[in-house]
């Protein structure tokens, strides 16, 4: 089934099928978010590898072996890495907003959306994401974070406002 024009509303358990062009485009969007995120929690833990910078005791143990100095530890413990920081900050982020976009863009494609609007909504939520993660991790000046935050957000916005006017409340 080709998906280029309006979809029906009425089939809206059709929308959940490889087949459909709607299906597809959110499960592009989905896993490209997913696999930035994941990206983002690998690049914390390569950052904490190369500065030998862990949080826990049983890290460090697990790095240097039984016979670090402890108190050697408890001085790592206490102090900061901002890299680090700043990349578990950009985690968080992501964590705030993409469990977000994928349960607001899931109903929103069941509310049969034209493929090139959902396109648009997903696209901009995706680029935003992936430039606000690069404005974090190089860093960029302010406002490039917010600006990107800020249109991804409305993306979510303007999927859960149209979801929400064929709800019954």
């Amino acid at each position: 089934m080709n998906e280029t024009s309006s979809a029906n509303p009425a089939m809206a358990g059709s929308h959940f099928s490889v087949e459909s062009d709607l299906f597809r485009l959110y499960i592009a969007h989905a896993c490209v978010n997913v696999l930035k995120m994941i990206f983002v929690a690998y690049y914390t833990i390569f950052l904490r590898k190369t500065k030998s910078v862990f949080l826990t005791k049983e890290d460090y143990v697990a790095v240097y072996g039984e016979e670090i100095d402890m108190d050697e530890v408890k001085k790592k413990m206490s102090t900061t890495d901002a890299d680090i920081e700043r990349t578990r900050s950009c985690h968080r982020n992501d964590l705030e907003n993409i469990p977000a976009f994928l349960a607001i863009s899931l109903l929103y494609t069941m509310t049969g959306p034209t493929v090139e609007v959902a396109s648009l909504h997903f696209r901009v939520f995706t680029i935003a994401r992936i430039v606000h993660t690069a404005s974090y991790l190089l860093p960029l000046p302010q406002p490039a974070r917010f600006i990107c935050f800020f249109v991804g957000s409305l993306s979510i916005v303007s999927m859960a406002i149209q979801t929400l006017m064929l709800g019954h409340l």
